[in-house]
């Protein structure tokens, strides 16, 4: 310091390892950003791969027990308040809810945004044309309790404009409770 103008080495120094700190702080600012982004996709990720597993985890021990074993599949159905007939009809309705379970699965990832718009829509006319069938009706009534209260809702308004354009009044209209 030769006017109090200039700087000495010393300070020259901690000026430099000043900035250098401050240029790491915000690197590391930077790095914790990164680090959270990733840790949000991660936990989507396994929230959609968990949840993805759920329709498996419904239908597969349904349909390999119950596919060959009729008096097996009215049992299930009954103990859970399904109405019981013939082995076939029996089949129809474990049918649908194994179809209501990819119907369910689809809407959760859409919400989730991770099946798109344009898969989403087709899909939509999918549930539209699967509730303008009576079994699928005559089924919702009963397992609309093992789904979520969101795609319940959503289904509703389904059912209630399916079975307006058919004309259909046996109830399945209902509001869910």
């Amino acid at each position: 310091m030769v006017n109090g103008n200039s700087m000495s080495v010393s300070d020259g120094i901690q000026a430099a390892a000043t900035g250098l700190v401050a240029l790491a702080l915000l690197l590391n600012v930077l790095q914790l950003r990164e680090v959270a982004r990733q840790s949000r996709a991660l936990d989507n990720s396994m929230r959609n791969a968990s949840y993805n597993a759920l329709p498996g985890s419904k239908d597969d021990p349904r349909v390999t027990f119950f596919l060959d074993d009729p008096e097996l599949l009215a049992w299930h159905l009954e103990s859970r308040g399904f109405e019981v007939s013939t082995p076939h009809e029996n089949k129809r309705r474990l049918y649908v809810l194994a179809k209501l379970n990819v119907h369910e699965a689809n809407f959760v990832n859409h919400n989730a945004r991770t099946l798109s718009d344009e898969h989403w829509q087709a899909w939509a006319q999918v549930i539209s044309d699967d509730f303008a069938i009576p079994e699928f009706q005559e089924v919702w009534r009963k397992a609309k309790d093992l789904y979520s209260a969101p795609f319940v809702t959503y289904i509703d308004g389904h059912v209630a404009a399916s079975t307006t354009e058919t004309g259909a009044t046996d109830g399945a209209n209902e509001p869910a409770t």
